[in-house]
């Protein structure tokens, strides 16, 4: 069984964790109406790219207000200290894809003990400047220059180097990826749009799938 022929890609938010970070953040301290520039985005009237800078930009109050805040509610997804760690010791490549921000991930990871993933995530920023929010796009090659991160240009990547690439994913933000993905375990909103596309996928709701069954029984070598 030759593992690393395989590399596993993962959303964060609602997918790592339960709930979903900047939804919580947006929530609680936008002054305006965020939901409204994120429906703007879901119906394909602005780019991601937008949607994100223009929501940041309604963010008030400062970084451990967010923080006291993600301590309260954000919780991981049950499994998946067990998933990292076995691909760990099966030195599978694994990386984090989050169009969110990378200090609000960092955060949560460090509260689960888990620090030792920060170098394998790629996200977003934020920084303040002259009293207001900025949203800082990840600094990646974006193929179609939509999104603030493009989750496929590190697919594509990994494929290029005779990779099986898995994804593990959630949401809108999730559809590329996932479609370019060889494998794809979807749930809420990129299941179904992973049905509505008649694209296959492996539905979950936590990490605790027998990897090392799964990972046998599929033609990786």
């Amino acid at each position: 069984m030759k593992y690393n022929k395989i590399a596993i890609f993962s959303d964060f938010d609602g997918t790592i964790t339960i709930q979903d970070s900047l939804v919580i953040v947006f929530d609680k301290f936008c002054k305006g109406d965020w939901r409204k520039i994120e429906q703007k985005h879901e119906n394909e009237e602005i780019i991601q790219l937008q949607s994100l800078s223009l929501e940041t930009a309604l963010l008030q109050k400062e970084k451990k207000d967010f923080f006291n805040l993600l301590d309260k509610t954000i919780e991981i997804r049950d499994g998946f200290k067990d998933f990292y760690f076995f691909l760990k010791q099966k030195d599978i490549p694994f990386k984090i894809l989050s169009a969110g921000y990378k200090s609000f991930i960092k955060f949560i990871l460090q509260k689960y003990n888990l620090s030792e993933l920060f170098n394998l995530i790629e996200s977003n920023s934020i920084k303040k400047t002259d009293g207001k929010w900025e949203f800082i796009p990840n600094n990646s090659p974006r193929i179609k220059g939509n999104c603030g991160i493009c989750k496929t240009y590190f697919i594509q990547q990994a494929k290029k180097q005779g990779f099986t690439t898995i994804y593990i994913g959630d949401g809108n933000t999730d559809k590329c990826s996932a479609i370019e993905s060889d494998i794809v375990f979807a749930r809420d909103y990129l299941a179904k749009y992973m049905q509505l596309k008649d694209l296959s996928f492996f539905h979950f709701n936590n990490f605790f799938t027998d990897w090392e069954n799964f990972s046998s029984s599929k033609t990786f070598d």
